[in-house]
């Protein structure tokens, strides 16, 4: 086991420095919570409409259904723009690192951090849209 020489915490992942300046990317769980929070910061959501569950993006064109891959690719694409310079890794090695551990799940606890309030027009808008693609 490589002794961890130096530790940078992120707000979204945290960076192991072993002693042999090997580098571990890691996402706990507080840099879930973190990703989460920030997920519906931005506006997505999750929702049971008419027994379906589903994620929506609420934003100034209103709101829409997205898919959980959506929301998946739309942090990564944060990731690969987010500034690092604090961090010392490349955006690209942490967007490989964030593809290749997945620390979004479509799971209970990234449902119910997303869970939100709908108004009616809202409701009635991801309807129409839901029953348009058959989901």
């Amino acid at each position: 086991m490589a002794v961890i020489r130096r530790l940078n915490q992120h707000r979204y992942f945290t960076v192991h420095h072993s002693k042999n300046d090997r580098v571990n990317i890691v996402f706990t769980v507080e840099n879930k919570e973190q990703i989460y929070s920030a997920l519906k910061k931005s506006g997505y959501g999750y929702a049971k409409i008419d027994e379906k569950k589903i994620f929506f993006l609420k934003n100034t064109d209103g709101v829409r259904y997205v898919t959980f891959f959506e929301l998946v690719r739309s942090f990564g694409e944060y990731l690969i723009s987010a500034d690092l310079s604090g961090v010392n890794i490349s955006n690209s090695i942490l967007f490989n690192k964030y593809h290749h551990q997945r620390p979004l799940k479509n799971n209970a606890s990234l449902r119910s951090a997303l869970s939100g309030t709908l108004t009616l027009e809202e409701m009635q808008q991801l309807r129409k849209e839901i029953k348009k693609s058959g989901i």
